[in-house]
């Protein structure tokens, strides 16, 4: 067992004292409550044994007190969207093991899939003590800060990771979001620097098409906008970024005096919205 001592221990960062109170950037109300609704993260999934449930089952039943059973079938429930057996599982890996950080992780993901975004900090807070130096750990915390809205924090522990490792792409993209929906002074300019960061890492990192698109949009640089936005659809068609940009590139062909395009922009988003929804329920059944 790894004994951690309190010095190593870094405490998260807080933001304000009444998070909730904070005022909101109104340009942005529609698309953050879109956002929170619909927002689907990509599952971290490590490579899976090659065993099935059924087998790794009876080994439980052989060894009941053997955690890399559990976690490995753990990692498969994750895998197939059964997010309660993966919870159950990760549970009793950390009863066994307490300090696996890699069961937190994975814990964590799961209420991250299931939206219990409180649930999934408490987890990724507890990965950030047993690996203080991860910046994965701070970044995993992030984006589950700002899922919740809690776009302070999240900016902490994404600058957090960045500063742990300064070409970490995921980090600059979702901490470019976090600026934008956070809406302080001077946060749209820090969020432009970080979607330029980001393309310049990744150039198809189609988040950030679509969130400098947004910054554009706001700033009345309608081309660049919609210029940005395509590029950002073109890359990820079906991803929910995709529907964000539809509903800013129909505002900037609208500035524009556009309405034709508006209106086609639009009949697209409520088309994506209907199938995301239609993917949402099938997936539940």
């Amino acid at each position: 067992m790894i004994f951690i001592s309190t010095s190593q221990i870094r405490p998260p960062k807080k933001g304000t004292d009444n998070e909730r109170t904070l005022p909101m950037n109104p340009r942005y109300i529609t698309p953050i409550l879109t956002f929170l609704i619909f927002l689907l993260a990509g599952p971290i999934v490590a490579s899976i044994p090659a065993r099935s449930i059924k087998d790794l089952t009876e080994l439980i039943k052989q060894n009941p007190l053997g955690a890399s059973a559990y976690f490995d079938r753990g990692q498969i429930y994750l895998e197939e969207g059964d997010h309660d057996g993966a919870i159950k599982d990760f549970t009793k890996v950390i009863a066994l093991k307490p300090d696996f950080s890699e069961a937190y992780l994975k814990r964590g993901q799961a209420y991250t899939e299931k939206r219990d975004y409180k649930k999934a900090v408490v987890d990724f807070t507890k990965l950030v003590e047993l690996k203080p130096d991860d910046a994965h750990a701070y970044a995993l915390r992030g984006r589950a800060y700002f899922k919740k809205a809690s776009f302070y924090r999240a900016v902490f522990d994404l600058t957090d990771a960045i500063a742990l490792k300064p070409d970490y792409t995921d980090a600059y993209a979702w901490r470019g979001q976090a600026y934008q929906l956070r809406g302080s002074k001077g946060d749209e300019d820090s969020a432009l620097v970080d979607f330029n960061k980001a393309l310049e890492l990744e150039p198809n990192r189609a988040e950030a098409y679509v969130g400098r698109g947004r910054f554009y949009l706001f700033m009345g640089e309608h081309d660049k906008a919609i210029a940005d936005l395509t590029q950002g659809i073109q890359l990820k068609p079906d991803d929910f970024s995709t529907l964000l940009a539809y509903q800013y590139r129909a505002l900037a062909y609208a500035f524009k005096g556009d309405m034709k395009s508006a209106a086609a922009d639009r009949a697209k988003e409520a088309e994506a919205l209907q199938k995301m929804l239609k993917n949402a329920r099938k997936n539940k059944d």
